[in-house]
């Protein structure tokens, strides 16, 4: 399926990738909107110099709109948007709420213009629809909605205030339906610019932290992985558990099924393995030729041996007839001051251990934290 082929109608078919784009977009765009909140707060009060200059009689009428009632509220909503948790989640709702406040305001402040300039203000509804759709990074159908009841309130009011003539009326209606249809185009090329930006981005990570045979993560994404995991489990005191897994008979494999039969088995083993990474944190990967390991977090000494024992026979029992893999296995309590380095070791260790002691098993070692950060094997299992 290609990049465009995932998005449907502005949005993409899968509901957990939509969530991630969303997710993606709002941290990208949450200082860009804080300036443009900034921004508008400013431009909208700026024009009270407009306001004076325009009706030197109904001045103080307009005041009272903009200062008095519009920008205090206005003030209120862009707030919401300079806490980056809720500026990055509701980016949308905030620019329609701010768009549908300015831009009443603007309409009904028309009410107040001298003869002669009846409708000044609703060139400045063309501003408030540019903000929303350009200055402002949102879901263009946020501001599309806004600019619709915007324009459907301007036209509610001038025709309350008497019939305006058919020539305003076009000109009016040309002028907004043009302006609004090339922010709409905008908006939308913007959003789906977005998109095929994040699949692309999206595939590329993928590509350097997957295995390309396997479809498991690889060695540089699973050591990035472990490293989080370790200061994570060392701050909280979680037990982190490492499972190295090798093919037992990989060059026999290859020697009488061919390079196929090869990763065939390779897959077949990776396959297994992903099956138990059920739990957040928890990783299987290739490490490279015929060696894989499985991160599992919060898991004790215990419950990492039963699914050692099980992966073992998952790959035995397996599809592919005569596959057999070793499993070291060690599991600690991150020490401070200590890295990773000491559990791979073990959980090497232990791998030696299983293929020394006849292959197709596994060895399972615990380490615990001694006093002053050194970590010593407590015990030793073998399945």
């Amino acid at each position: 399926m290609t990049v465009d082929e995932t998005i449907v109608r502005g949005r993409f078919e899968s509901g957990e990738l939509e969530a991630e784009f969303r997710r993606q977009f709002g941290r990208a765009h949450w200082f860009q909107n804080s300036v443009a909140a900034a921004a508008g707060l400013f431009l909208y009060s700026i024009f009270g110099i407009v306001d004076r200059l325009v009706s030197p009689e109904e001045w103080r009428w307009l005041w009272q709109i903009r200062f008095g009632f519009t920008l205090p509220l206005l003030v209120a909503v862009f707030a919401v948007q300079f806490f980056p948790a809720l500026g990055r989640r509701y980016s949308g709702p905030i620019v329609f709420v701010a768009m549908l406040l300015a831009g009443s305001s603007i309409v009904v402040m028309n009410l107040w213009m001298p003869p002669g300039a009846e409708n000044l203000y609703f060139y400045g509804l063309l501003l408030v629809i540019i903000f929303g759709h350009v200055f402002w990074r949102a879901h263009y159908l946020w501001p599309t909605i806004a600019s619709i009841l915007l324009f459907v309130f301007y036209l509610a009011v001038t025709l309350g205030q008497g019939a305006p003539s058919p020539a305003h009326l076009v000109a009016a209606t040309f002028y907004y339906v043009s302006a609004l249809t090339i922010m709409i185009y905008a908006g939308w090329f913007f959003d789906r610019q977005e998109r095929r930006s994040f699949m692309l981005q999206r595939e590329l990570q993928q590509a350097a932290t997957t295995d390309s045979l396997t479809g498991i993560a690889n060695r540089r994404a699973f050591f990035d992985h472990l490293a989080q995991e370790w200061r994570r489990a060392r701050r909280e005191g979680e037990t982190l558990c490492l499972l190295v897994v090798d093919l037992d008979n990989m060059k026999e494999i290859n020697d009488t099924g061919g390079h196929a039969r090869g990763d065939e088995a390779l897959k077949q083993v990776a396959r297994v393995l992903a099956v138990h990474a059920r739990r957040p944190g928890d990783l299987a990967a290739r490490l490279g030729g015929d060696e894989f390991v499985l991160l599992l977090v919060g898991s004790d000494g215990k419950g990492a041996c039963e699914v050692a024992e099980e992966v073992v026979e998952k790959v035995r029992r397996g599809p592919l007839s005569g596959v057999t893999v070793s499993i070291g296995v060690a599991c600690v309590v991150p020490p401070r001051g200590q890295g990773y380095e000491r559990a791979m070791q073990l959980a090497d260790q232990a791998l030696y251990e299983a293929k020394r002691g006849g292959r197709s098993r596994a060895v399972c070692k615990l380490l615990v934290q001694e006093e002053g950060g050194v970590g010593k094997p407590e015990g030793q299992i073998s399945a």
